[in-house]
């Protein structure tokens, strides 16, 4: 088992239903959200954590988490970097989240 770099999520259940997705891709997008905050990632603004990792966190098959970060990004919660592979949440989901 993998250690935890988040150990909590907090969903915020009127932003969720709000954005319209289940309570899996909201622990995505916080879990990314609060990632991507990280001073100690590799590239600064982006969750830069292997997708094992995440996926873990989620409590998905790689697969799985790949086929919900598509959705996140035609939803416009979430964006991938083309070169790099990394991921973060876009204003649509921190706005949402913070009311």
């Amino acid at each position: 088992m993998r250690q935890l770099l988040k150990n909590v999520t907090t969903t915020m259940e009127e932003a969720r239903r709000a954005l319209d997705i289940s309570r899996d891709e909201y622990a995505l997008c916080s879990y990314v959200l609060y990632r991507q905050a990280s001073s100690r990632a590799t590239v600064p603004g982006w969750c830069c954590d292997p997708k094992d990792s995440v996926a873990d966190f989620v409590g998905v098959s790689r697969p799985g988490l790949y086929k919900m970060i598509d959705r996140m990004e035609a939803k416009g919660l979430m964006e991938t970097n083309p070169a790099n592979g990394v991921i973060r949440t876009t204003a649509v989901f921190m706005d949402a989240e913070n009311g």
